[in-house]
């Protein structure tokens, strides 16, 4: 029992309490215990979760006398602590929680950016998808939903779960990023090689027509160019900067609609909305290698 300790006097250099001391039958005295069996220069260290706050604790009522628990506030521990007779000692609560507060305050800003990205990325694709389907009419709008579809269906050679891969090892270390980086680019760069030519052999056997499959290779390119600038919202992503990640999205569909709509009063035709989606990827990509 921490009452009456089976240890000589200054015996232990560090003592540790986690989540115990509200269980402490006489708190005082058992303080004085834990202090006759630390060394003169020794350190003890008490964690706990739950610190007692005026007008704040009638929720865990029922919960405290359950488990007979007594809960101290900071006044309190500190007053029994000098009781004890401990002299030099520090509270970090009030630090614990403005990092919380911080972490909550990123976590929220986060989320708005994105929100506020989804908003305009859904409201700019409903007007785009519209005047597409009106420009290029049913046969043309088919090609576009082919070679778009089919190209998203394959990427999944050029990635193979590196993006996946990045960002978690970032995030743990933020020392390897530029390595990983480097060498998730250089990988990547085989595997899209490998998926252009997956694209145009698979296009060929299913006996498509030269323009089916020239539209399919150049919603190919368009599918990289995304998969590219994805690999670089890994390093926004571990640094949960979603700012800048949010920012490339809006800028691609804002880009995308007004190119569109400029196409729309040509007669370049589905070549012309193909070059669209390409020229609004690369703008994004190139923005999106600036904020790193």
């Amino acid at each position: 029992s921490v009452s009456e300790m089976p240890f000589e006097d200054e015996s232990f250099d560090i003592v540790t309490g986690f989540e115990t001391i509200y269980f402490w039958p006489d708190f005082i005295n058992d303080l004085k215990e834990v202090n006759r069996v630390l060394k003169k220069d020794g350190l003890v260290f008490f964690c706990n979760e739950a610190v007692y706050r005026e007008g704040k604790m009638d929720k865990y009522e029922d919960l405290i006398e359950l488990l007979d628990m007594k809960i101290y506030s900071e006044d309190v521990l500190k007053s029994a602590l000098e009781k004890a007779g401990f002299k030099d000692f520090k509270a970090f609560q009030i630090l614990l929680r403005f990092k919380i507060m911080n972490k909550v305050r990123t976590i929220f800003a986060n989320m708005s950016w994105l929100m506020i990205s989804q908003i305009i990325t859904s409201v700019c694709a409903f007007v785009w998808t519209i005047l597409t389907a009106r420009y290029l009419g049913v046969s043309d709008y088919g090609i576009l939903g082919t070679a778009t579809s089919f190209s998203v269906i394959v990427i999944v050679v050029a990635d193979l779960g590196v993006t996946t891969y990045i960002t978690r090892s970032i995030s743990v270390d933020y020392n390897v990023e530029a390595e990983y980086l480097g060498n998730a680019l250089s990988l990547k760069l085989i595997l899209s090689v490998l998926y252009l030519a997956v694209v145009i052999f698979i296009s060929y056997l299913l006996g498509w027509d030269n323009f089916t499959i020239l539209i399919t290779f150049l919603f190919a390119i368009e599918s990289l160019i995304k998969s590219f600038y994805n690999l670089l919202f890994a390093s926004f992503q571990a640094h949960e900067q979603m700012k800048y990640q949010a920012i490339t999205n809006t800028l691609l569909n804002v880009l995308t609609l007004v190119f569109i709509v400029m196409i729309c009063f040509t007669d370049f035709g589905l070549l012309g909305i193909t070059f669209a989606y390409i020229a609004a990827n690369l703008i994004g990509l190139i923005y999106c290698i600036a904020a790193l």
